[in-house]
């Protein structure tokens, strides 16, 4: 996830806003290409990774903005589009 305003921190209640849910954050890390990199927070204007004991992602999107579940932010992010599913087809004559 990237951090748009504010920062995220272990132990902090965050909020799903699409599906309203409250979850504890558990942990944080940086993402490495050899091994992630355990931190207490990440801020504003970086790229982090999240761990929460959701337990399953039925009702997560791309896309879905994360808020503090104290003092939520008014409006979801906008740009992302809803996932659209596609079938592709090819077709051989003889």
């Amino acid at each position: 996830m990237r951090v748009y305003e504010g920062k995220i921190t272990k132990g902090q209640k965050i909020q799903i806003m699409n599906t309203k849910e409250e979850h504890q954050v558990l942990g944080l890390m940086y993402p490495h290409p050899i091994s992630p990199i355990k931190s207490d927070e990440v801020s504003t204007g970086e790229i982090g990774i999240v761990i929460t004991g959701l337990k399953s992602v039925d009702g997560l999107q791309v896309g879905d903005t994360i808020t503090d579940a104290k003092n939520p932010t008014a409006e979801p992010i906008s740009g992302f589009d809803a996932v659209q599913n596609h079938l592709y087809l090819l077709g051989y004559t003889q």
